[in-house]
């Protein structure tokens, strides 16, 4: 009831839907927008007013209270913002609200994003690149310290019963899966809730109905949907040809699948080209317990430390990680002579290494004892096989490289 609710108050609104596509189709990827007749390149498949959107800019937020009280209000992020007006719409204006018909529809939408699971379950992502650090802060501090502060200043419209921490998260996580042009920045060495104390420069994110029904695809050839404003609407189109029976497809944006578990609460089947290893500094000295002092504080007045260092999908190791490697497995002989060096040049094929990386592999792969919940271990099993990959394809190239010269 809710799916024909929505489609029934977009086209009331003025929105346009093209007759052979299925709007609430089930796929493999679960409910998605499917083509029921054969599509040509550039065809409008939606067509939705600007007005149907939900804005997290106060510029751009029509005339309200909660509109007025951001105009007031000290800056802040969108994706803050974008949360809080999508709190007052859902529990406070209800059936009121502009938007009812798509915030009942949100109310069938399940997501699971690992910040909401159960603190016990986080365990299971310790080590991968979403929980790097031994300490990160939970997602219901961060309620307490950013967003119900900000909540209390205006009773009227965030009363004490909607101040909840599962009800806010719970609007963020809809925020975060759904919305557009986010841009969500995440703590460096490992959150699960993305910063929302400083502003940042993204323009979004906004929530866009019917539009947010198209489902995600890392593979290039996959992709059918472009996305481009037109005379203050949004307007869809097919970027390819398309064959009845096929689901419409668009990329959220090149993400690793440690970043598609935590904004969107789906690992990919298959490859992701833009998968990823994030390797700490901390780590990576680990693997090189026999260093000495004096070469890492060369490093570090170099500035060539880095605290992060990430190997994509094609195992090619980052020239900053073995340049840091080989220095700190330098004969004295040989650290002298680098001492008089103003340069960080160095052969990329070196045992050392693949040492560093093979090094770190155990300690971030090795399961969880806690128990999980049945989705959130398949999820952590996903995430850790799609790192897991990327490691092994770093040991093959370095076995390959091992044989040129060093």
């Amino acid at each position: 009831m809710e799916c024909q609710e929505l489609l029934s108050w977009g086209l009331e609104n003025g929105a346009f839907v093209h007759e052979g596509i299925d709007l609430f189709a089930q796929s493999p990827r679960g409910r998605g927008i499917v083509a029921t007749a054969d599509l040509k390149s550039g065809e409008v498949l939606l067509r939705i007013p600007g007005g149907l959107s939900i804005q997290s800019s106060p510029e751009q937020m029509p005339d309200s209270a909660v509109a007025d009280f951001f105009r007031r209000s000290d800056a802040m992020s969108n994706a803050l913002r974008l949360s809080l007006t999508l709190l007052h719409e859902l529990h406070v204006q209800g059936t009121a609200s502009r938007w009812w018909p798509y915030l009942s529809f949100l109310s069938t939408v399940e997501v699971d994003l690992p910040m909401t699971w159960p603190q016990s379950e986080w365990e299971g992502l310790r080590g991968t690149s979403l929980l790097l650090a031994g300490d990160f802060e939970p997602p219901a501090q961060v309620f307490r310290e950013v967003a119900e502060p900000l909540m209390a200043q205006r009773e009227d419209l965030w009363p004490e019963e909607v101040r909840k921490p599962e009800l806010f998260l719970r609007a963020l996580s809809l925020v975060m899966s759904r919305g557009l042009c986010g841009a969500l920045s995440f703590a460096l060495q490992g959150a699960l809730a993305p910063e929302l104390r400083n502003p940042g420069k993204a323009a979004g994110p906004f929530l866009l109905p019917l539009f947010d029904l198209v489902n995600h695809s890392s593979c290039s050839e996959e992709l059918s949907v472009q996305l481009d404003m037109e005379e203050g609407s949004f307007v869809a189109r097919c970027s390819k040809d398309v064959a009845a029976g096929q689901e419409l497809l668009k990329s959220y944006g090149p993400h690793s699948a440690a970043e598609l578990l935590r904004t969107y609460g789906f690992v990919e089947r298959g490859s992701n080209a833009h998968n990823s290893l994030l390797v700490t500094h901390e780590e990576l000295l680990d693997t090189c317990k026999e260093f000495v002092a004096p070469h890492l504080e060369r490093l570090q007045d170099m500035a060539a430390v880095r605290p992060m260092y990430s190997i994509p999908s094609s195992g090619t190791l980052p020239a900053e990680l073995l340049t840091v490697v080989q220095v700190l497995h330098m004969s004295s002989a040989d650290f002298s002579e680098f001492q008089t060096s103003q340069t960080l040049s160095f052969p990329r094929g070196t045992t050392q290494g693949r040492k560093a990386v093979v090094c770190v592999g155990p300690k971030k792969f090795a399961d969880s004892e806690r128990p999980q919940a049945p989705a959130a271990r398949a999820a952590c099993a996903a995430l850790r096989a799609a790192e897991l990959q990327v490691l092994q394809e770093a040991r093959r190239r370095d076995v390959d490289l091992k044989k040129c010269p060093v």
